[in-house]
This record gives structure tokens, sequence and C-alpha cells, in this order.
């Protein structure tokens, strides 16, 4: 999954160009590790784009992961990111001091 990169923007995102992700990530069949969850944060979509829905499939993949959160990728890069963050804020789960 990681080869096709980030989901597409809005502006680029169709049908076509959407199959690829969705045959990937119907091949994610075990949860992520650390390593793997921060490598499926770095394929969100650049805007607020649902890429066709692959993007919340992507999320639940993520917090899927046991080793979840990595507070390391949760920067400000873009929407998505910063969801995932304040996710975690409003679920009570705060970074380590």
């Amino acid at each position: 999954m990681v080869a096709l990169g980030p989901l597409p923007a809005h502006k680029g995102v169709d049908e076509t160009s959407a199959r690829p992700y969705v045959e990937a990530l119907d091949q994610l069949t075990e949860v992520p590790t650390a390593k793997e969850a921060i490598a499926l944060v770095g394929l969100l979509p650049p805007d607020e784009s649902t890429s066709l829905g692959s993007a919340w499939s992507l999320v639940h993949a993520i917090e899927a992961s046991p080793d979840w959160p990595v507070w390391s990728a949760l920067d400000d890069r873009n929407w998505w990111v910063a969801q995932l963050r304040e996710r975690c804020e409003r679920a009570g789960i705060s970074p380590p001091t």
C-alpha cells in the first residue's frame, strides 16, 4: 500500500483512481505494528477529502494498532493527522510527559 503513495486529494479522486487503494486496504488483514501505523498515517489524503471513503478505512486501520497512538506521527501535516490527534485527545489519551 505504501508503494501507492498518499490517497488522492479531492480533485484527483474518482472510482478508477481509488480502486487500487480499496484493494490494498482490503488486503490489510492484520493489525498494524507501530512502524506500519506510522507508514499508514503518511498515506492519508493531503486535504479533507475522504477519497471515496478510503480515508476513513485507513483511519480505522491505523487506530486498530495495539501500539496506537504513536505521538511522533501526530503532527499538523494535514487535516487527517490533526483529526487522529484530536480523536485521541477526545478519548482522554494524551502524550506521555
